[in-house]
């Protein structure tokens, strides 16, 4: 039975990136592409990495009920189609979604079997040069999103399963998440 994957965790953790690497290994999961209203960043394919968006295309979507779950972070809109997932879950795929704290509390209330997957930095210190390399941001700017990810922090007790994204060893992390996916589809 196809099963719906969350991977969250504080802003610069490596979600994506951890995302992208569960991908490759597990080849019956697919990740879902999430909606999005900030700038494209160097790199990004739309429609691959996110579909890009103007705030009333997104604000639409919200009023015309197509998105299973959204949320304004740092300003900027996310979220994930409805259709898109459930496309999937019918094709018979596993799905992977990667959403911030706010989502994965939305997602855990309306889907309860879906599977939460929370990374954690090995050092705030790391978790803050993350967050320098992605974008300038004010230093303002940076004391706000690190006091968010302290509160962000607190939902690691709710999750399925909890894993420390260490620098320099995604693969290790990933390894560890995809063992806990075969397990919970009953496969060692």
């Amino acid at each position: 039975m196809p099963k719906l994957y969350v991977i969250t965790g504080p802003s610069g953790v490596g979600k994506t990136s951890v995302a992208l690497k569960l991908v490759e290994a597990l080849p019956r999961l697919k990740k879902l592409v999430t909606c999005t209203t900030r700038a494209m960043r160097d790199g990004e394919v739309a429609d691959v990495d996110y579909h890009f968006f103007t705030n009333e295309e997104f604000e639409r979507m919200i009023e015309r009920g197509e998105l299973f779950e959204w949320d304004k972070h740092y300003g900027y809109w996310y979220g994930n189609r409805t259709a898109e997932l459930e496309a999937l879950l019918d094709d018979g795929l596993d799905v992977l979604m990667v959403v911030d704290v706010n989502g994965a509390r939305t997602i855990k209330k309306n889907r309860p079997d879906a599977f939460v997957i929370f990374l954690t930095a090995d050092s705030s210190d790391n978790l803050e040069d993350r967050i320098r390399s992605r974008a300038s941001i004010t230093e303002e700017e940076l004391t706000r999103r690190m006091q968010k990810i302290r509160e962000e922090m607190s939902f690691a007790s709710q999750a399925d399963l909890v894993v420390t994204n260490t620098e320099g060893k995604l693969a290790t992390t990933v390894h560890q998440i995809k063992i806990a996916i075969q397990t919970s589809k009953g496969r060692p």
